[in-house]
């Protein structure tokens, strides 16, 4: 046991949950491993994910399970009762949560499959740009810890990304490539502005520039597959005026 001081609140929080699931796993990941070995098409998920660099599907799934089951109230122990509490409950919340991830883990490693054959096939030299964002969306979005790391609320909308990158693309190949290279240089900046923080890991727990990260997200589709809609109402400026929100 060590005490670590913190710069923020939203960082101590962050500690404060990564502990309480350690202690959940140290205590019950042989129950939560024989949870996701029966998960339905776990082989093929497996074989679908080996695309993902450094992914461990199952120690992520086994994670996700533990997170989505104990933090469903993002409630937090402050003692041994309450803690034994939250863990009780998590166990009872576990078949619920499997259903839960049945339906979103595999059609969304599937999607991804498809958009990486999809990208590799567009090869033409002037949807490069397009393509070099998609990339870059991709390194981010579908990487080896995204399923521990990702907040649930954001990762149920990953289906609806990934679809978005196809729809995009469906339009780019099929000559409609020059309205969407023209919107690159008033969406890049915004994406530059969360890129820039993902990969340095400086400030990503403020939650305003988790809602700013989310928010560049769903103007991708917005911009680049409107009719799939989006979460909630975004246009370029609303992503500004949320930036100028961002601890920085």
């Amino acid at each position: 046991v060590s005490l670590i001081l913190v710069d923020s609140p939203e960082k101590r929080m962050r500690l404060h949950r990564e502990g309480v699931l350690r202690l959940f796993l140290l205590k019950y990941r042989k129950q939560l491993r024989t949870q996701i070995e029966h998960f339905p098409g776990l082989n093929q998920i497996q074989l679908l994910s080996a695309s993902i660099p450094g992914m461990n599907l199952e120690e992520q799934l086994v994670r996700l399970l533990a997170r989505r089951a104990l933090f469903a109230n993002e409630q937090l122990p402050a003692t041994n009762e309450q803690f034994q509490n939250l863990c009780n409950q998590a166990r009872n919340r576990m078949s619920v949560v499997i259903q839960e991830l049945i339906e979103l883990i595999g059609p969304a490693i599937e999607k991804y499959h498809q958009v990486l054959m999809r990208v590799d096939q567009a090869k033409q030299p002037y949807l490069k740009p397009i393509t070099d964002d998609i990339r870059s969306q991709l390194a981010h979005l579908v990487h080896a810890r995204m399923f521990a790391d990702t907040p649930w609320k954001w990762l149920c909308h990953y289906p609806r990304y990934l679809n978005g990158i196809l729809y995009r693309l469906d339009k780019a190949t099929t000559g409609n490539h020059q309205k969407d290279i023209i919107q690159l240089p008033q969406f890049l900046p915004l994406w530059d502005n969360a890129r820039r923080r993902l990969e340095s890991r400086t400030g990503i727990d403020d939650p305003e520039f988790i809602l700013y990260r989310w928010m560049v997200e769903e103007l991708r589709v917005s911009l680049f597959a409107q009719s799939l809609g989006t979460s909630l109402t975004v246009s370029p400026k609303r992503v500004e005026k949320q930036w100028k929100k961002v601890r920085q």
